[in-house]
Order: structure tokens, then C-alpha cells, then sequence
């Protein structure tokens, strides 16, 4: 009897280190996020470190940086090139593609190579860039959709009386995509009482005079994304000096879809997007691909629901309040 419970003990000794040999072969995989943008970027910055809080533990991430925003659009390609190369040569055992810059300079290449990839912040269809327009079996992740339209109505319950609506973007990928996928294609919308205007517009001077101009042609304006504005000389504007320009010499309230342009010298807020949510949701697909999970078999997904951000100060400063169908879930900042 003895003989047999210092077996079952053996065994069971035995089995622990089978485990565990088999939890230690699931993890420490090499991850390689290549990212459209930068980390001096918010959106960029919050998804990586939502990355490495849910897979830092476990498994090695390591970052490439497009930065197409700064750098001019002629360099955009090379710096996808610049990228491929450091795939191939860190030969990691799944790719993160962050935002549409990096899934129009990689997604291909990485198709043909069977590499499991993810993506995540894309405001198109990812099936475009492929030639056969369908999502190859290596490919899953998730989806960006501003919710523009109910953005706007929000934004009309609280400017009361609104009637007409300016969107800014600037020139980068992702604004052009977002145009033709959100707004699809169309420069002008109806949105309930409110008529939207959208503008893409490249240079500083640009937006300094539809801001200016904007007293007495509409009632609110709404920024998009502004990190790929440029000045005379054809220089990247650093991101906040835009924002805060805007948020300063605007003669009419300024909303903003995505988190990052919230706060006291920027925009009020509204129903916005984040990078983290982006993030978290890359990782849980990540870690069902790492667990066994084929990335065809993991469906994409769409982040739609949006938070509810606002700035204490430019609430104060426009004499506005956030209406009572949301008050209760809505976050105040500064």
C-alpha cells in the first residue's frame, strides 16, 4: 500500500513536470509589433502598453516604428521595406501590424510568407490589400470604426440649436481610408438636424484658416486626425501644437473622435476612440493564436462602442454639459 501511494506520488510528480514543460514551450514567443506611427504618439503608445501588460509576462515583444506620420509620404515605402527586413531577420513567431500604413506596406509579403499576423487600429477593409481581395487564413484582428454618427447626435444634444458641422483631418493613409470607409466618400452628410462638412487638409495654414473661418458657417467643429499636418517648408507640426492652436483661436466649440486630442488646451471630448481598447483586444486574439489557435478560426473584430471622455476645462470654458443619457458612464479629465 505504501509502495503504491509513493507511486501515485511519483507519478503525479511526473505529470506536474510534463506540464510544465508544455507551458514553458506555449510561452516565450517572439512578437514583432510593427507600428504605422510612433510611440511619441498617444495611440500608439497606449496599445503597445496595453500589449505588454497582457503579453509582456510571458512572451518577448519587440517594436519597429514606421513613423509615417512625420516622415514624408515618399518614404513611406521604404520604411516598409526597412520593416520587412527586420522580419526577416528576427524571424518572429507572430506580427502585430498597427494601423493601415503598416498593413498596406506588409500585409502581402506577410501573407506569402504564413506568418500568423494581427492587426489592429484598421479604418478599412483589410481584404483591399490583398490582390485576390480576400483575408488570407494567417490573417485576424481588429477593426477601427469612428462612431461618427452617433458623435454627431451627441454633439447636438449638447450645442444646442446646432445646425452645421466642420470635420478637420489631415492628408495621412488613414484620414483618406476613414473618408472613403466612414464617410464613404462624400464630403457633405446629413446627420439628423446637422449637416456635415469634411475637410482633409495637409497644411498648418490650411487648418488655421478653416478654424478662423469657421465663425458664422457652423456651429461646432469636430477634429479627426491632425499628427500628419504639415508646415511651409513641408516639416511635420508637432501633433499638440496643432490641437492647442485649434482649441485656442476656434470662435466655435471644438470635439474630437479620438482620446488623444482630449484636454483642458484641447478638444471637449465626445464618444472617442482609444488605443488601449485596441490593444487589449489584439492581445486577447494573440494570446488564442499562441494557445493553438489557427488565425483563421479567430474571427476579426470591430471596437464600436466608444467612451464617453470629456474635459472638465473645455466643458467650462464653452459652457457646456454632458447630457443626462450618458452623464453616468462619461469620464472627466483635467
Amino acid at each position: 500500500m505504501a509502495q503504491s501511494k509513493a507511486l501515485r506520488r511519483i507519478g503525479a510528480v511526473f505529470l506536474t513536470l510534463l506540464l510544465l514543460c508544455g507551458a514553458a514551450g506555449a510561452e516565450g514567443k517572439r512578437i514583432l509589433v510593427v507600428e504605422s506611427y510612433s510611440q511619441e504618439y498617444a495611440w500608439d503608445k497606449d496599445y503597445c502598453d496595453a500589449l505588454r501588460e497582457k503579453l509582456g509576462g510571458a512572451h518577448t515583444l519587440e517594436f519597429f516604428e514606421l513613423d509615417t506620420k512625420t516622415l514624408p509620404a515618399e518614404e513611406h515605402a521604404k520604411m516598409g521595406d526597412r520593416a520587412w527586413a527586420k522580419i526577416e531577420e528576427a524571424k518572429p513567431d507572430l506580427v502585430v501590424l498597427g494601423d493601415d500604413a503598416a498593413l498596406k506596406f506588409l500585409a502581402p509579403r506577410l501573407a506569402k510568407a504564413e506568418i500568423p499576423t494581427v492587426f489592429l487600429g484598421i479604418n478599412g477593409n483589410p481584404r483591399n490589400s490583398f490582390e485576390d481581395h480576400r483575408l488570407p487564413d494567417n490573417f485576424t484582428g481588429v477593426l477601427e470604426r469612428p462612431i461618427y454618427k452617433r458623435f454627431i447626435l451627441l454633439v447636438g444634444e449638447m450645442v444646442k440649436g446646432a445646425k452645421d458641422c466642420l470635420i478637420l483631418f489631415d492628408t495621412n493613409i488613414t484620414s483618406e481610408i476613414v473618408k472613403e470607409e466612414v464617410f464613404k466618400g462624400r464630403e457633405r452628410e446629413q446627420v439628423g438636424e446637422i449637416t456635415t462638412d469634411l475637410r482633409l487638409l495637409k497644411t498648418f495654414d490650411e487648418w488655421k484658416a478653416a478654424v478662423t473661418e469657421a465663425g458664422g458657417k457652423y456651429d461646432f467643429i469636430v477634429t479627426g486626425l491632425y499628427q500628419a499636418v504639415r508646415d511651409d517648408k513641408d516639416q511635420s507640426v508637432p501633433a499638440d501644437d496643432v490641437i492647442t492652436w485649434v482649441s485656442a483661436h476656434s470662435p466655435v466649440p471644438v470635439f474630437g473622435f479620438w482620446d488623444f486630442s482630449v484636454g483642458k488646451d484641447k478638444t471637449i471630448g465626445g464618444l472617442v476612440l482609444d488605443g488601449r481598447e485596441q490593444g487589449l483586444k489584439a492581445a486577447d486574439i494573440i494570446l488564442q493564436i499562441l494557445g493553438g489557435k489557427a488565425a483563421v478560426d479567430v474571427p476579426p473584430v470591430t471596437e464600436s462602442r466608444g467612451k464617453s471622455l470629456f474635459s472638465r476645462g473645455q466643458l467650462e470654458k464653452w459652457q457646456l454639459t454632458i447630457p443626462e443619457s450618458i452623464k453616468e458612464g462619461a469620464i472627466l479629465v483635467d
